[in-house]
């Protein structure tokens, strides 16, 4: 079994047959090079874990420091790789540079070797996997569902090309590795993400020697947004929020493309997210949970930062807080109307079954006055019900906070409104789906909207229509017109975001598209 990955750097070919001999012996997968052009080259093609460079890769020229420059190559392109000096001679200034910690507390190197002490070389690299690695190659992960070969399919990749699924794969393990480093065996199974882009595991861990422990919640993605996420879980919830809402400790890994958060719940015990809570719950427990949601959990979060804004551009705003952009709601639009749907668009709107005929909700949220009075306060801004986990007393915790920010109040009400309706109502029949839309968003109270018997006989919407109700009760002051439109605006613009997200089943984009264009509609007047 391959220890793991080390990049042997040497212009001597005896020397990098002799060191490559130790450390294959070992069970290190070997990788050589004689200069820094060629190490380049395998870094660019392969992923490593150690790098082994000699300091000068030219023997001819006493001056060359090749070595010293590929280190900091090597950080450059990968910064996870543990870069080990081997040399003959070493000067003040050239340890200094390899081994002080910047700024962040980074070492540019991990140790040095002299060339006399070369058999010393197996020792460091375990030295390198133990110490600056962590890397914990004898876990046990029991990945029953089968998911980790195909994490590839949920994690968003944005700033760098997206690897192959084999690698992802591979350094999805390596991130579980690095995280229960001290773990015996876990077992892991996916949960449902928001729209961060990254893959979510609940993970059950088994101590050496201490039996089974609390249950883990593991967030792996794109290296940049979880290091986003980390940023603002530090600036803007941790410290902030008392008791045992939100996580009360964080572990940080990471690999050359993927990073990975831990979130430690001490106390949770076992949990569900609020997806599977709701549809195993009655009534009365969903009420009771989403205000445990918004009074206990969310308001002490932001309860001393609102700030009122006079006629905000609340386009502007949401545009940003949900990631759209113009052309993919066109494009999304556009599949849409291909496809087979009870939708048609002319140059009058959008006729839904032929009969109803409604404004291009794209074109208007693109092009209308979209401002409105607006608090603004710190959100976490990608409220889901899968990022909400329900304990066994129906309390209710936070977890992925990629977006977190400052932004309009009433954002996590919204969200979660139509994560309620899009998500817990499975119905397909766009005809009842367009009178429940109707009936909720052209109401003149949006906090007292009742079903006529019809609908109210449907259990799932009527289940759904109490839930939301009970949230517009929430977040929605009496008497409040200006609330009402800014509340109105943030449904439309979730619900176009739920319309251009491809992987969602095609009959909650649907219902999202007349959401949309019956919430366009009643902000027309």
């Amino acid at each position: 079994m391959c220890k793991g990955r080390v990049l042997l750097v040497d212009d001597l070919p005896d020397m990098r047959t002799t060191l490559s001999g130790l450390l294959s012996d070992r069970g290190y997968l070997v990788r050589t090079a004689s200069s820094r052009f060629e190490a380049l080259q395998l870094l660019e093609a392969e992923r490593f874990h150690v790098a082994v460079l000699d300091v000068r890769l030219d023997d001819t020229d006493e001056d060359n420091q090749d070595g010293i420059t590929l280190m900091h190559d090597i950080n450059g392109i990968d910064p996870t790789v543990a870069v080990i000096i081997l040399t003959g001679y070493a000067t003040v200034g050239m340890v200094q540079e390899a081994l002080q910690p910047d700024s962040n507390g980074f070492a540019p190197a991990y140790s040095f070797l002299q060339k006399s002490e070369i058999m010393r070389l197996p020792e460091q690299v375990k030295g390198a996997f133990d110490n600056a690695l962590r890397i914990n190659d004898a876990l046990i992960i029991e990945d029953t569902e089968k998911f980790i070969p195909h994490v590839a399919n949920k994690i968003r990749f944005i700033d760098i090309a997206k690897p192959d699924a084999g690698q992802v794969a591979e350094e999805t393990c390596e991130i579980l590795q690095k995280l229960f480093y001290e773990c015996e065996r876990i077992e892991v199974r996916p949960m449902k993400r928001g729209y961060s882009g990254a893959a979510v595991f609940a993970v059950t861990p088994w101590y050496r020697g201490r039996g089974r422990g609390e249950a883990r919640v593991a967030k792996i993605g794109e290296h940049a947004l979880v290091e986003k996420e980390r940023h603002k879980y530090r600036e803007l919830v941790q410290g902030i929020v008392g008791g045992h809402r939100l996580p009360l400790t964080l572990h940080f890994a990471r690999t050359r493309s993927l990073s990975g958060i831990l979130y430690t719940f001490a106390g949770l015990g076992a949990t569900r997210d609020f997806a599977i809570f709701y549809r195993e719950a009655g009534l009365a427990q969903v009420l009771s949970a989403l205000d445990n949601l918004f009074q206990e959990t969310c308001f002490p979060w932001r309860r001393n930062a609102i700030t009122s804004h006079s006629k905000l551009d609340l386009r502007e705003t949401y545009m940003r807080l949900v990631r759209l952009k113009s052309e993919v709601m066109q494009s999304s639009l556009e599949r849409m109307m291909a496809g087979r749907h009870p939708f048609h668009r002319d140059s009058q709107g959008l006729w839904l079954g032929g009969e109803f005929l409604l404004p291009d909700p794209m074109k208007f949220a693109l092009t209308a006055d979209l401002r409105a009075d607006s608090q603004i306060a710190i959100i976490h801004g990608d409220l889901y019900g899968y990022n909400v986990l329900v304990d066994e007393r129906n309390e209710t915790w936070l977890i992925d906070f990629a977006v977190a920010d400052r932004g309009p109040l009433l954002q996590d009400y919204v969200s979660f409104e139509t994560f309620t309706r899009f998500m817990m109502v499975q119905s397909s029949d766009w005809k009842r789906l367009y009178e429940w839309d109707c009936l909720s968003y052209n109401a003149p109270d949006l906090r007292r909207v009742e079903l006529p018997p019809e609908l109210a006989a449907i259990p799932e919407i009527d289940k759904a229509h109490r839930a939301i109700q009970k949230i517009r009760e929430l977040a929605l002051p009496e008497n409040d017109p200006d609330a009402a439109r800014a509340y109105l605006i943030g449904v439309l613009f979730n619900a176009i975001k739920v319309v251009t997200v491809m992987d969602m089943e095609p009959a909650h984009r649907d219902h999202a598209l007349i959401t949309a264009a019956v919430v366009a509609e009643r902000l027309k007047h």
